[in-house]
């Protein structure tokens, strides 16, 4: 068979005239591949580049598109090398910036100090910025706000969203106040932050179909149950929400953590969190972060052990270790993931409504990692039923099995070992140790699936991985305990 197909283009159109249309004839492929290209050259709203390269791969030369020449010609323009245009040109947006700041990071060059003026002036979250100066090596780690999404036709599914009025509800009426809301008024005003967001995404709101409205009421509601379900937490508990969306940076309130490498590479760890909250008695400070989880992303402090998972202790460790608030003192009380999103329950037919809602706040308790300590913990639910937080009480004083509890010495021993992973990930990088072997093995962990730098790598199915497993957290309290043992 030939490039084009197995028929030739008179045998294709000898076929379209019985009926059966294959394949287009070269010139409706002409056709459309112009169509194509005049479509592509309009869509512009700014500035419009055309590019082509005068090589190939092999070296041998290539001839530019019949459309280059048209444009060219419209335009009484000649082309221009690339090599005789200033780079900093081509900067159209913040990520071909950041690029070219990155490759000529060592200059020290007009072009270099305009890009770094720039970006120090700029909060850039949606880039993950790992930055090595030449003298004094410095790693500065930004947790990603934004990690990529699946493009999603429909604009309401996103987790975003529901940050975004969990948050400013909170923000609001504070954590005991959202009781003292009505249904009705939650839902009014929840559907008035929701269409505002949306109307300056989408021009006719009112317009829109009825699936998108039926997507639009479902999410208010979803809400309206969260926000019912945080209100009942905050009632129960002694803990007051004290900051959202707080930035730890050099020039925040709250410090990073700021370590050295044996070499003398300095890590320094930034990033934000959803929530912090504090429960405050006598000398004792105990703090806890909250991170909201539109997925099903669970806890397991065996995830730590091979270095993932950290980023909500490395957000615990770096308030306690830094912020101080009068005499008191600031101590790990937990962090925890609260689902933000619906949960749907298989049940019997019939079954009393009052066993589903039992069935779905068993679905809606928080979970994560907590300092065995019973004042604090009683602060977070008095009588440790494990309703909301996933610790739960046995008659002798005692807890189950199942309670995701660490005592403050080992709560000391997690935070060491999150240093040195650290530590370890900056001397990898230093060290150009980037090989695309991505982990699995895990339950609900598939990084590849969301990785900015899938196109970078090129991993695919078949391709080598590396094999983790999960174990319990006493199996992961005592390997964490051992390798301490045997660093000292």
């Amino acid at each position: 068979a030939s490039a084009g197909g197995i028929f030739s283009a008179s045998e294709r159109g000898l076929l379209k005239e019985q009926g059966i249309d294959l394949l287009r004839i070269p010139e409706q492929q002409a056709l459309f591949e112009k169509y194509y290209v005049y479509f592509a050259l309009t869509q512009a709203s700014e500035q419009l580049w055309l590019t082509y390269p005068q090589k190939n791969t092999a070296g041998a030369g290539l001839a530019p598109s019949s459309a280059v020449a048209q444009v060219e010609k419209i335009l009484e323009r000649p082309p221009v090398s690339s090599c005789q245009q200033d780079p900093l040109e081509r900067a159209c947006n913040v990520t071909t910036a950041f690029d070219l700041m990155a490759q000529s990071w060592q200059e020290l060059s007009q072009r270099q100090a305009v890009l770094r003026n720039w970006f120090s002036e700029h909060s850039c979250e949606k880039l993950d910025s790992l930055i090595a100066a030449s003298q004094g090596r410095t790693f500065r780690i930004q947790e990603p706000r934004l990690a990529r999404r699946r493009v999603e036709f429909d604009p309401i599914a996103s987790g975003s969203l529901i940050h975004l009025v969990l948050e400013q509800m909170v923000r609001k009426y504070g954590g005991r106040g959202l009781a003292f809301r009505k249904d009705s008024e939650l839902r009014e005003e929840v559907a008035a932050m929701v269409q505002e967001h949306l109307s300056a995404k989408i021009q006719d709101f009112d317009g829109m179909p009825e699936r998108f409205k039926y997507l639009f009421r479902r999410l208010v509601n979803t809400l309206v149950r969260l926000l019912k379900r945080l209100a009942s937490e905050f009632v129960q508990s002694l803990f007051e929400p004290e900051a959202f969306e707080m930035p730890i940076r050099m020039d925040a309130q709250v410090k990073p953590l700021d370590l050295r490498t044996p070499d003398g590479t300095r890590v320094i760890v930034e990033g934000v969190v959803d929530r912090v909250d504090v429960y405050q008695r006598g000398e004792k400070r105990y703090v806890r972060v909250v991170d909201y989880k539109s997925g099903r992303k669970g806890f397991n402090l065996s995830d730590v052990c091979f270095g993932l998972n950290m980023q909500m202790l490395i957000y615990l460790f770096s308030i306690c270790s830094d912020q101080e608030k009068g005499n008191a003192q600031s101590i790990p009380a937990g962090v925890l993931y609260l689902p933000a999103r619906d949960q749907v329950v298989s049940v019997e037919r019939n079954t009393p409504a009052e066993a589903v809602m039992t069935e779905q706040a068993k679905l809606l308790r928080m979970n994560g990692l907590l300092l065995e300590d019973r004042e604090s913990l009683s602060a977070m639910e008095p009588n440790l039923a494990g309703v909301f937080i996933p610790v739960r009480s046995k008659k002798d004083g005692g807890y189950t099995s199942s309670s995701p509890l660490a005592t403050l010495a080992q709560m000391g021993t997690i935070q060491r070992k999150i240093e040195q992973n650290l530590r370890d990930l900056a001397n990898f990088l230093h060290e150009g140790r980037v090989e695309a072997t991505p982990v699995d093995g895990l339950k609900d962990y598939t990084p590849c699936q969301w990785c900015d730098y899938h196109n970078i790598c090129a991993h695919e199915d078949g391709d080598p991985v590396r094999r983790l497993g999960s174990f319990d957290l006493e199996a992961a309290l005592e390997l964490l305990k051992k390798e301490e043992e045997t660093d000292v």
